[in-house]
């Protein structure tokens, strides 16, 4: 996603070109932070459910510093990202939660390393059996 700047385009009397000043200004585009990106995507949803979105992206945020926000798989993503040892990408080890929107009814949220989740209280499994229908 990109948000445009401004652009100011000084000629020679008589030189104005306005095919060019389009197309310079079309191509002048700042590429939006990663925070920028899940802010305007949030904003552009049309979820009967935005308010309660908002709220968990500030109460996963406020968490910790070092947890960060990105758009992964067209949805807000949260990920750490402070110190790790190296590791392989395709564990996707620095995944913390992704939000599935693309029910209007309910904000799915995805633990990608879900199964390495140490859950004493057994939350995550009794949500696992629910959505299954247990």
């Amino acid at each position: 996603m990109y948000a445009p700047i401004f652009c100011l385009l000084l000629t020679a009397p008589g030189k104005f070109n306005r095919d060019m000043f389009t197309k310079t200004l079309t191509m002048a585009k700042v590429k939006l932070s990663d925070k920028e990106q899940v802010t305007e995507h949030i904003a552009a949803l049309d979820h009967p459910l935005k308010d309660a979105i908002e709220a968990i992206r500030e109460i996963i945020l406020d968490t910790d510093a070092a947890i960060s926000e990105q758009i992964k798989w067209n949805s807000p993503a949260f990920y750490y990202s402070g110190e790790m040892a190296p590791f392989d990408p395709k564990e996707y080890k620095r995944d913390i939660i992704v939000m599935h929107l693309r029910k209007k009814d309910e904000v799915l949220l995805v633990f990608p390393n879900g199964a390495t989740i140490l859950d004493p209280t057994g939350l995550l499994k009794a949500a696992i059996l629910m959505a299954a229908g247990w």
